[in-house]
């Protein structure tokens, strides 16, 4: 299974609308973000694709052809 870096993660969760990073409740092995009253934390030593794509489809409602047009504005392949 491929991991993905924290930034990648970070330019495709930024991307979505109503979201942002939550520096007070980050720390060194996790990162937080809010996206549209979800809360997501990622590992800040990456994620990998298949946990992402869960959170993309269960938490954030995105549907797959969504998933796969951000996986390739963002070079995931």
């Amino acid at each position: 299974m491929s991991k993905i870096r924290l930034g990648t993660v970070e330019k495709i969760l930024l991307g979505l609308p109503k979201s942002r990073k939550l520096p007070s409740y980050s720390n060194q092995d996790e990162t937080v973000f809010t996206i549209d009253h979800v809360i997501v934390v990622i590992p800040n030593d990456g994620i990998h694709l298949q946990h992402l794509e869960d959170i993309l489809e269960s938490q954030l409602g995105m549907s797959w052809w969504m998933i796969d047009y951000v996986y390739g504005q963002n070079g995931i392949k």
